[in-house]
């Protein structure tokens, strides 16, 4: 690997030894999604006293210098449940689509273009909760999509404007109509600063975003909410694969059955365990993994809507 001068970071996973039995809230899943949950559960002003949360991630912890940078690494780091369930790349494969995700602590934030748009309001003129339609009519919801982009410190490139890709995208783009070309607001480090304490350092252009930052220039979710998180007394545990939940009726709240998997587990079959959620179990596996948890668990007995 090239010497990109990356950071040396601290693991920001709780160590499996230190777990609990019980917590107040379990959340399941380490995306964007997962990680906002746990850092406002955890950071919240309850009545009655803080929860004890714990968050779960599928996937094991990736820190700069460790992702793949060669095509034969990144094959050794494809997904697959069977023999290698720690794996970085998750492809899911249907007829009409095909989705690729990011399977460790941070989600597809580790592999994402980091892009953050704000979506136009007519997304959310048909088929969404009056909830969401009722915030985005007194501004709520422009406020928090606000508040997201400066937790993510997304930013437009600074020197994006000269670089030789964007050159040719607007190149390509001329003469097809008269829409007007802009930078987005991207979610990467420029100044190498972190206000959370997380050791980053400046993008230095390698391209690399959507296999995996070795830099520590992504603004990636373990350096902004999962840090929240923990700094609120959450623990995050990466390789427990959640299967399915159940309604404890002994002793109220949840059950959530997994499978821990270690590093030098060479069956890949992993350990079984149980946690029990006192008071809720917040699901953010992603629209797909979030889905197959909730089919599993229904075939298990959690009654669930259609």
């Amino acid at each position: 690997m090239p010497d990109f001068h990356s950071v040396d970071r601290k693991p920001l996973a709780t160590k499996w030894q230190s777990h609990q039995e019980a917590y107040d809230v379990v959340v399941i899943g380490s995306g964007y999604g997962g990680a906002i949950s746990a850092a406002r559960i955890a950071t919240a002003s309850w009545p009655g006293g803080k929860p004890t949360v714990c968050l779960l991630e599928r996937g094991k912890e990736w820190l700069p210098k460790q992702f793949p940078y060669k095509v034969d690494q990144a094959l050794k780091t494809t997904y697959d449940p069977l023999f290698n369930p720690l794996g970085l790349y998750k492809f899911d494969g249907g007829v009409d689509i095909v989705s690729f995700q990011g399977s460790g602590l941070g989600g597809t934030s580790l592999l994402n273009a980091n892009v953050a748009y704000n979506p136009e309001d007519e997304v959310f003129e048909k088929n969404w909760p009056a909830a969401i339609q009722d915030s985005l009519a007194n501004g709520e919801l422009r406020k928090l999509f606000k508040r997201v982009i400066a937790t993510l410190r997304a930013q437009k490139h600074p020197q994006g404007q000269s670089l030789g890709k964007v050159k040719a995208l607007k190149q390509g783009a001329a003469g097809h109509g008269d829409a007007p070309h802009f930078l987005n607001n991207i979610a990467v480090n420029f100044d190498g600063q972190n206000p959370w304490g997380v050791a980053q350092r400046a993008c230095i252009n390698c391209g690399d975003c959507i296999t995996g930052c070795n830099v520590g220039a992504k603004n990636t979710l373990d350096t902004s909410y999962l840090k929240i998180a923990e700094l609120g007394g959450a623990h995050i545990f990466p390789q427990i694969d959640v299967r399915h939940i159940e309604v404890d009726k002994t002793n109220g709240g949840y059950r959530v059955h997994f499978v821990r998997h270690t590093d030098n587990d060479k069956t890949h079959k992993g350990t079984p365990g149980v946690l029990h959620a006192r008071k809720a179990v917040v699901v953010c596996g992603g629209s797909i993994g979030s889905t197959e948890i909730l089919l599993r668990s229904r075939k298990q007995g959690l009654t669930l809507s259609a």
